[in-house]
């Protein structure tokens, strides 16, 4: 009997020991985050007719259209020579998303080694056509024409390089071929306001 209260008792004292360990914890609610909607960017400056009539001649026109606007002044006052330094400007930025793209290239551990030689020469080539655009704008300074031509020549030449070397093996496919066209585009339309200056 008394094995029996001692047993009753401890069952108790168990219970009320254990009570503490059945109080909810309060709840921690976060609030709602919310959320900007992203500033909103400026348009560029609407392309005024005597843009597209610049354009309109040049070997690729809708294309220096498009190329020009993002840096159109406000006032959209420009001629043959604002339009070149314009082109310049997009041939560079170009330049840098293909040479973007050929790095992405070369972190694929997967390329065969010819396409990996083509892409490492291409981002060569693509650094000439650089250094090629600032010695025609440094020409263009100074009035020297024939320079000036030599050296847009050049900075097309080097991106046209670019897919040469791809071509040297039967059914090698360039990951760079979309860049090195639009370039090809964007730097013929320089030689044409090169030209017309």
């Amino acid at each position: 009997m008394s094995s029996l209260l001692l047993l009753f008792l401890s069952s108790l004292l168990f219970l009320q020991g254990t009570h503490g360990l059945c109080v909810p914890r309060p709840h921690h609610f976060k609030a709602k985050q919310t959320v900007q909607p992203p500033a909103s960017v400026a348009p560029p400056p609407p392309v005024n007719a005597f843009v597209v009539a610049l354009c309109k001649n040049s070997s690729y026109p809708d294309e220096c259209v498009s190329a020009v606007r993002p840096y159109l002044p406000e006032n959209g006052e420009v001629g043959a020579k604002e339009m070149l330094i314009m082109h310049v400007n997009a041939s560079r930025s170009r330049l840098s998303q293909a040479n973007a793209k050929a790095d992405e290239v070369l972190r694929d551990t997967t390329i065969s080694p010819e396409v990996r030689t083509c892409v490492e020469t291409c981002k060569e080539n693509y650094d000439d056509s650089s250094s090629n655009l600032d010695a025609a704008l440094d020409a263009m300074a100074k009035s020297d024409g024939a320079t000036l031509n030599v050296m847009l020549s050049a900075a097309m030449t080097d991106v046209e390089t670019c897919d040469d070397g791809f071509d040297e093996f039967p059914g090698l496919i360039s990951p760079l071929s979309r860049h090195d066209l639009e370039l090809q585009h964007l730097m013929s339309n320089c030689l044409y306001f090169g030209t017309i200056l």
